[in-house]
C-alpha cells in the first residue's frame, strides 16, 4: 500500500505558504440586539452598501483598530469586510447582526484599504466605497537627496518632513550609510535635523544611505538614496512583453538610470535567460528597447545595466517573464489555470494570482465566487478583488463542497472565467470503509484507502445510500504499474448484477490520454465519449489528485487541478459517437476500476 500524501488532511486541501502574510487576529463585535429571521428577499431586491464606514485605532495599542459601519436595512445574511494591504485582500465574513469588527496585531507601517459589502443569502449585495487607515508610524522622509563633493571623499544628504508623521509627531531620524561592495556600515546614528554630512569616503565605491523617521510608535518607512561612484547607477526595473504572435520573443524596455556616473553612458547591456541570466546583448546608448528570445513554456529572467568609459554599473532589479503555459507543481493548490492557486485550510479559502489586480489592460478587475457544488446548506459568496491585490482570503467558510471560480472583468463589465477549483472544507463527504463494496475481482478496503494491489480486472462501487444522480468525487490515485485505472461515476448495478455507468479513465495505453467511456451491462463501448491528452510534464506512476463533478447532464473533471474535461451534455456526447444500443446510465454511485496488468490505490476519497 502506498503512503498517504502528507500534504492532504482528511477531506480538505492543505495550504502552500507562497506569498502568505501573518494573519491578523479578529474579534466580531455584535450589535446590542439581533433581529429574528426575516423572510427571503425577492430577486428584485438589491441590498444597499453599508454606510458610515470608519476605522479607528486603539489609543493604548495602535496595532489594534476597529472597523464599524451602520446596519443595512433588508434581508442581510452576512457582511464581507475587506481589509487590503501589500497585495493581500483579506475578506472576513461576519453575521448580519454585526456592525463592527476588531482587528488586532496589525502592521503599524501598513496602509489598509477597507471596504464592507452587504450580502444576502444568495451572495448578492453592494460594496461600500473604500476608506483608508494610514500607518501609525511615519512615512519615509520626503525628497531625500544625496550628493558627493567634487573630490568624491565626502557627501551631504538633505530631506524633508515625512508627508505623514503617523499616530504621533516625529521625534528624530535614524540613518545608516553602507558601502555596497562589502555590505559594510560605515556610518550610523540619529539626528533631529533634516540634513547630515559624512566624510572619509572612497571615490570609487558606491554607498547607500537609509533614513527613517521615528515617533512614539517606532521607526517608520525607510527613505533610500544611492551615492554613485564613477560608473552609472542601475536602471529602474525593465518592463517586458511577450509578442502575441510569437510568445517566444520578448520585448524589453527600460529608462536611463537616475545617476549617470562621471562619464556619459555609451551603451547598455541586456541580460536574459531561463533559470539564470545566461546570455547578453549590447544596445546603443540612445536605444531603450531590445528584442530577446525566451522559451514561452518556461519562466524567464531579464536585467539591464548601463556602461560608460569608466565601466559598467550595477544590474537593474531582475524582471521575471511569466511562462505562457505551465504545469501546476502542487496538486493540492493548482486550479485550472496554472497562474492561479486556490487553497483551503481550516475554513479559510485563499486565492492567489500571479500578477496584480488592476495591472492588466484586458482584465483590470477580478471577481471570485464561492458556490456550493453539492448539498451544504446553500452558502455562497462573491468578492471583487481590490486593485493591487495578489492574494484574496475568505474567512470563515462553512463545512461543505464548493466550486471556486475566478473571473477576469473587462472594462465594459463582461466576465471571462480564468480559473476554477473544487474545494472541500472540513470533512465534507469523506468516505469510510462501509461505503465501498467489491463487485468484481479483489480489493483491500481500509480507512481512507481502496487498494487494488494485484493485476487484473477489479471493480469497486460505492454503497452509500444516495438519491441524487449529481455527485462530486475527489480521490488521490496512484498507478503502481500497468495499463491504467478508471473512476466510476453515475454508476450502479442493474437487474443482471452488472454495472451501468461512466468511467473517467487514466489510460497510458490509449495514446497517453484521459478518456471517458460509457458502460451498459458491465460492457464498455469501444469508442470513448471524449478524450484528453496528458498535461505537459505529466508523470505516470505517481499520486494524482482527481476530481469528477457531475451536475445534471454536465460533467467536469480535473487532474491535479488541470481541467481535463468540461462536457456540457453527456446526452449529446453519447449521440455523437458510435455506441449503438447504449443507454445513458442513471446510477447514483461512484467507484474504481483496474484491468489487465494494472495495480492502483485510491486514497482520501470524498463523495458529496
Amino acid at each position: 500500500m502506498s503512503t498517504p500524501n502528507p500534504r492532504r488532511r482528511r477531506g480538505a486541501v492543505l495550504i502552500a505558504a507562497a506569498l502568505s502574510m501573518p494573519l491578523l487576529a479578529t474579534t466580531v463585535v455584535p450589535t446590542a440586539a439581533a433581529a429574528g429571521p426575516a423572510a427571503p428577499a425577492s430577486v428584485s431586491d438589491v441590498l444597499p452598501a453599508p454606510r458610515g464606514l470608519r476605522a479607528t485605532r486603539d489609543a493604548a495599542e495602535p496595532s489594534t483598530f476597529v472597523i464599524s459601519w451602520r446596519a443595512v436595512p433588508g434581508d442581510v445574511h452576512h457582511y464581507n469586510v475587506s481589509v487590503f494591504s501589500r497585495g493581500h485582500d483579506s475578506v472576513r465574513m461576519v453575521g448580519a447582526d454585526t456592525t463592527s469588527l476588531k482587528i488586532t496585531g496589525g502592521d503599524l507601517s501598513a496602509i489598509y484599504r477597507i471596504t464592507v459589502s452587504s450580502r444576502d443569502a444568495a451572495g448578492a449585495g453592494t460594496t461600500s466605497g473604500p476608506i483608508w487607515l494610514w500607518p501609525a508610524v511615519a512615512s519615509a522622509p520626503a525628497q531625500l537627496k544625496i550628493v558627493r563633493d567634487p573630490g568624491g571623499t565626502s557627501m551631504t544628504a538633505t530631506w524633508g518632513t515625512p508627508l505623514r508623521q503617523g499616530y504621533t509627531p516625529v521625534d528624530h531620524y535614524e540613518y545608516t550609510l553602507t558601502q555596497l561592495s562589502r555590505s559594510a556600515v560605515v556610518a550610523e546614528g540619529t539626528t533631529t535635523e533634516g540634513s547630515l554630512a559624512i566624510g572619509d569616503l572612497d571615490p570609487q565605491r558606491q554607498y547607500v544611505l537609509k533614513v527613517r523617521a521615528v515617533n512614539q510608535q517606532g521607526s517608520g518607512s525607510t527613505g533610500v538614496a544611492v551615492l554613485g561612484n564613477d560608473r552609472p547607477g542601475a536602471p529602474p526595473r525593465a518592463t517586458v512583453t511577450r509578442e502575441e504572435s510569437d510568445p517566444g520573443t520578448v520585448v524589453v524596455s527600460w529608462v536611463a538610470p537616475a545617476y549617470g556616473g562621471y562619464a556619459p553612458i555609451d551603451h547598455y547591456e541586456v541580460f536574459y535567460g531561463v533559470g539564470w541570466l545566461r546570455a547578453s546583448m549590447s544596445v546603443p546608448a540612445d536605444q531603450f528597447t531590445a528584442t530577446v528570445p525566451l522559451d514561452s513554456s518556461r519562466v524567464g529572467l531579464v536585467a539591464v545595466r548601463a556602461c560608460s568609459a569608466a565601466g559598467c554599473g550595477q544590474l537593474s532589479t531582475v524582471t521575471t517573464v511569466t511562462a505562457v503555459v505551465g504545469v501546476p507543481t502542487d496538486q493540492d493548490t493548482a486550479s485550472t489555470n496554472p497562474m492561479v492557486d486556490v487553497q483551503e485550510q481550516d475554513g479559510t479559502i485563499r486565492v492567489e494570482v500571479n500578477g496584480v489586480i488592476g495591472s492588466t489592460i484586458r482584465y483590470p478587475r477580478l471577481v471570485v465566487r464561492i458556490l456550493p457544488t453539492a448539498e451544504n446548506g446553500g452558502f455562497t459568496d462573491t468578492q471583487w478583488g481590490q486593485n493591487g491585490a495578489q492574494l484574496l482570503t475568505f474567512r470563515t467558510v462553512p463545512t461543505g463542497t464548493y466550486t471556486v471560480t475566478v473571473h477576469g472583468v473587462t472594462g465594459s463589465g463582461s466576465e471571462v472565467e480564468l480559473a476554477r477549483k473544487l474545494v472541500i472544507v472540513g470533512d465534507a463527504g469523506l468516505t469510510v470503509p462501509a461505503d465501498w463494496k467489491v463487485v468484481y475481482g479483489r480489493a483491500t478496503i481500509g480507512t481512507n484507502v481502496v487498494d487494488m494491489p494485484n493485476a487484473g480486472e477489479h471493480r469497486v462501487l460505492s454503497v452509500r445510500p444516495r438519491t441524487s444522480q449529481d455527485m462530486v468525487l475527489t480521490t488521490t490515485a496512484t498507478l503502481r504499474y500497468g495499463w491504467g485505472y478508471g473512476i466510476w461515476f453515475r454508476a450502479g448495478l442493474n437487474a443482471n448484477n452488472k454495472i451501468d455507468g461512466y468511467t473517467f479513465q487514466y489510460d497510458p495505453m490509449f495514446g497517453n490520454k484521459f478518456i471517458i467511456r460509457i458502460w451498459n451491462d458491465g460492457r464498455e463501448c469501444s469508442v470513448p465519449l471524449a478524450t484528453s491528452p496528458f498535461p505537459r510534464g505529466f508523470q505516470e506512476n505517481v499520486a494524482h489528485l482527481l476530481t469528477v463533478v457531475v451536475q445534471g447532464d454536465a460533467v467536469w473533471a480535473t487532474v491535479d487541478g488541470a481541467e481535463m474535461f468540461r462536457i456540457d451534455s453527456l446526452t449529446r456526447a453519447l449521440s455523437s459517437v458510435n455506441c449503438a444500443g447504449f443507454k445513458a446510465p442513471t446510477g447514483t454511485g461512484v467507484g474504481f476500476r483496474t484491468w489487465s496488468t494494472s495495480s492502483a490505490v485510491f486514497e482520501n476519497t470524498t463523495l458529496s
